[in-house]
């Protein structure tokens, strides 16, 4: 499968920059009067006016001091699409009886923080996001096969461009909660908006950012031209890149003409990604004919929206579930039978042989407008399939198995703790 490009523009969804930082805090309180010694002075001054001086004027680190509280709540925000994207459409299709595994998206003081507030409207433009990628690297992280994915990650053409002279510092699966990637195409990134949460210190990414950035002639800081905005300017996949950093443990890469939007937008707030418990990964793809081509397999004009998500099992296993949104029940009938048909003919006894049988019993299902796919991998056909993309990408993984690594220390800090016990949450 590949992605095609799309020549659409950038935009910042609103449903995004729904968690909202915390506010400034308050002046510190007048200090309380001198007690009164035992031999009083007279005053000079009685009987003259004054001016109430008022409280004492706070110092003025605390206006740079603000704890913005990036990871006080998490929001569903659902799939950033109209209504019916919401999360009780996907109800009863695999996702809502998962395990307790993804109880990591559901941390305590869960709120809704609203749409932005005034004086951010200007900014915002609510344009069509034609892909968005979520992956839930916090819950990727406890499954046995998913916690040995760093190398595949950093495999990745585009993500090894982005963080080279950076593996010493920060590892994509070790450090890293979520990770989301949006805007109008995924076949340049140059156009694209990615958040990143992280359990390192700042201090650690700020390093990895200012070794990112270095490799370019032009690199190093940047004027985004909002205060209080950490920029760097830095090259990565064929185009110039912003590195922003407002928030403690978020990071995010805008393309330069629309850094100043963001950096205005992330002073103020926290990103809300739309971790739905359970899932460890979710793509959203609009007209997927436009974006994505499989050999073989051809996205009629009338599918309008695929919607791909994968929710772990304890065991090692995954279900993998998918919608295909036609534009009525006719087309959805029409593209549930190429499917079927698409899968009769890549499943060729090689391929059964090469994927352990993961593709021998694909549920294909029509509901309304809606193709809904469903398929079961066991930790053995995904580790299987996984060593196949590895060997393809030129990447070696820990073998079929073997127990992911543990907690390693990166560079200049202390060991990252060991994944949380399903239900529970960080110290």
């Amino acid at each position: 499968m590949t992605f095609k490009d799309v020549d659409d523009e950038l935009t910042v969804p609103v449903e995004l920059m729904a968690v909202e930082a915390r506010p400034d805090p308050p002046p510190r309180p007048p200090e309380p009067p001198p007690p009164p010694t035992s031999a009083p002075v007279a005053d000079p001054t009685a009987g003259r006016s004054s001016r109430d001086a008022g409280p004492e004027r706070p110092d003025a680190s605390w206006l740079t001091a603000r704890d913005a509280g990036s990871d006080a709540a998490v929001r569903d925000a659902g799939d950033g699409g109209e209504a019916h994207d919401a999360a009780a459409e996907d109800a009863g299709e695999g996702d809502g009886g998962a395990s307790d595994s993804g109880a990591i998206a559901q941390g305590a003081g869960v709120r809704d923080g609203g749409a932005p507030k005034v004086g951010f409207a200007g900014l915002v433009t609510a344009g069509p996001t034609n892909v968005r990628l979520l992956l839930n690297v916090a819950l990727i992280r406890q499954h046995p096969v998913g916690a040995k994915m760093g190398p595949l990650l950093n495999g990745i053409p585009q993500w090894a461009d982005f963080m080279k002279g950076t593996q010493t510092l920060v590892d994509p699966v070790r450090d890293t909660d979520w990770i989301l990637i949006y805007g109008p195409s995924l076949i340049h990134t140059e156009r694209d908006a990615i958040f990143i949460r992280y359990g390192l210190p700042d201090a650690i990414v700020d390093r990895a950012i200012a070794e990112a950035t270095k490799k370019y002639a032009k690199g190093g800081p940047y004027d985004a031209g909002v205060p209080g905005v950490a920029a760097s300017l830095g090259h990565a996949d064929q185009a110039e890149r912003v590195f922003l950093r407002a928030q403690p443990q978020e990071a995010a890469v805008v393309p330069p003409a629309k850094a100043h939007d963001f950096a205005l937008l992330l002073r103020h707030r926290s990103v809300d990604p739309g971790l739905r418990p359970g899932e460890a990964v979710r793509l959203i793809v609009r007209d997927p004919h436009r974006q994505v081509a499989v050999p073989g397999l051809k996205f009629p004009d009338a599918m309008t929206e695929l919607r791909l998500w994968v929710v772990p099992r304890a065991d090692g296993g995954a279900e993998v579930f998918a919608d295909g949104e036609c534009k009525g029940e006719a087309e959805a009938a029409d593209v549930a039978e190429r499917t079927r048909e698409f899968l009769k003919n890549v499943n060729t006894p090689g391929t059964r042989i090469l994927t352990r049988g993961l593709l021998n019993h694909v549920d294909i299902q029509v509901v309304g407008n809606v193709v809904k796919t469903h398929l079961s991998a066991s930790r053995e056909q995904i580790e299987t399939v996984l060593h196949l993309v590895a060997a393809n990408m030129g990447v070696q993984l820990p073998a079929p198995g073997a127990a992911p690594p543990g907690p390693v220390a990166p560079a200049g800090g202390a060991p990252r703790p060991p994944p949380v016990p399903a239900g529970g949450a960080r110290p």
